[in-house]
């Protein structure tokens, strides 16, 4: 019954629930008390990031957008320091079948979230979505090399803020041979499940180094 659900054209791409809403503010507040209570009154966060990557399904961006807002408005009303958010195909979740996980035109997102950068992904439409097969994890786990590398090569980044989902995720962090945890006794941090609107912090090295 759960699975019919999913496959409901109307549900395609869907907003953040009411509840997601609550989640994504809770993130909001949750940084900024840290932030408060390490002492941070300037910039209002605690955590500086040089970059957001967001997934182009609407509820990751959302919550991107709704989480780090005060952080993203008050960068923007500086244009030397404006950080920029940019969506990219590797990190959205597996797609297939569900509606729910075929993104919406990337010229309505444009319009939509005016603030991320979408000149990354090349197809307007949804290519990597099918009615009638889901991408395999072979599929997935290629994406998320493609976006390791992505990240590998932006030598200027010290800190992203990435917007994904809870089964790209774990994918990535049980799966994928070319992600490694090398302090066993941060593995189960790593390797359990993702909640909505949760921030996990990893440290990430790159094998050349």
């Amino acid at each position: 019954k759960e699975d019919r659900f999913y496959i409901k054209d109307a549900l395609q791409d869907p907003p953040l629930t009411a509840e997601g809403h609550k989640d994504a503010k809770k993130l909001h507040h949750a940084l900024f008390k840290n932030a408060a209570a390490d002492g941070d009154t300037d910039n209002g966060s605690s955590c500086k990031p040089d970059l957001f990557i967001v997934s182009p399904l609407r509820r990751a961006t959302q919550t991107i957008l709704i989480g780090f807002h005060h952080y993203i408005a008050q960068r923007d009303r500086e244009d030397s320091t404006r950080v920029p958010v940019i969506a990219l195909e590797s990190c959205r979740e597996q797609a297939g079948i569900y509606y729910s996980d075929k993104r919406s035109d990337i010229s309505d997102c444009a319009v939509e979230f005016p603030r991320v950068d979408y000149t990354h992904i090349q197809s307007d439409g949804d290519v990597l979505w099918s009615k009638h097969t889901r991408e395999t994890m072979a599929d997935m786990l290629s994406r998320q090399k493609e976006f390791l590398s992505f990240l590998e090569k932006q030598s200027n980044i010290s800190e992203v803020v990435v917007g994904t989902h809870s089964g790209w995720l774990a994918a990535l962090v049980n799966k994928n041979d070319l992600f490694r945890i090398e302090a066993k006794n941060e593995r189960e941090r790593i390797q359990a499940g993702f909640c909505t609107g949760e921030v996990r912090s990893l440290l990430l090295t790159w094998a050349s180094e």
